[in-house]
């Protein structure tokens, strides 16, 4: 499964990261369906549809994988973070 170092924008500390997604089918075949997360796959997010956002906790400090169906262009990009683990996911930006 491919992931994506977030050293760049998420400090170490980060516990949740809100991710903007969109998703292109090369074949109109293809359905808009991508499963993102941190750690254990068994804990993916999944997401759907041509674009939007999703939360997601980091299991894996600064580490975030993905997969989805051939045919399809993912894009994700992280748009807001939070450190710490109390009241549930982000309200800081990036």
């Amino acid at each position: 499964m491919p992931f994506v170092d977030l050293s760049q924008g998420v400090p170490v500390a980060a516990k949740w990261i809100k991710v903007r997604f969109s998703m292109r089918a090369k074949k109109p075949t293809s359905p808009l369906v991508a499963k993102v997360w941190s750690g254990s796959p068994d804990k993916a997010v999944v997401i759907k549809g041509p674009s939007g956002d999703a939360f997601i906790k980091l299991e894996v400090a600064q580490t975030l994988s993905y997969d989805h169906a051939d045919g399809i262009d993912l894009s994700l990009k992280v748009v807001a973070y939070k450190l710490d683990d109390t009241a549930g996911p982000p309200a800081e930006s990036v």
